[in-house]
C-alpha cells in the first residue's frame, strides 16, 4: 500500500514539473528594447561626463568652453537618484 501511494506521487510530482517546463508559450514574436539612463555626470557639459571617469591616475585635463555647463542661482537643481 504504501509503495502504491509513493509511486502515485512520485509521477504526480514528475508530471507537475514537466508541466511547469512546457510554460504558456503565448508570448508575442517581439521583444521590448531596452533603454539604458543617461549617466548623471553627463548632464554637466560636452565633455565633463569623459573626463569624470577617467581613472584617478591619467594627466589633469584642462577644461574648455563648453565642458562645463555655467551655474545659475535660478535654474532647478538636477535630481539624484
Amino acid at each position: 500500500m504504501k509503495s502504491s501511494t509513493l509511486i502515485k506521487l512520485a509521477l504526480l510530482g514528475a508530471t507537475a514539473v514537466a508541466l511547469a517546463g512546457c510554460g504558456g508559450g503565448g508570448g508575442s514574436a517581439t521583444t521590448t528594447p531596452v533603454v539604458t539612463a543617461q549617466k548623471l555626470e553627463d548632464n554637466f557639459g560636452t565633455q565633463f561626463g569623459v573626463d569624470y571617469r577617467q581613472s584617478p591616475n591619467t594627466a589633469p585635463v584642462k577644461p574648455v568652453a563648453g565642458d562645463i555647463i555655467p551655474l545659475s542661482l535660478v535654474t532647478p537643481p538636477v535630481p539624484l537618484h
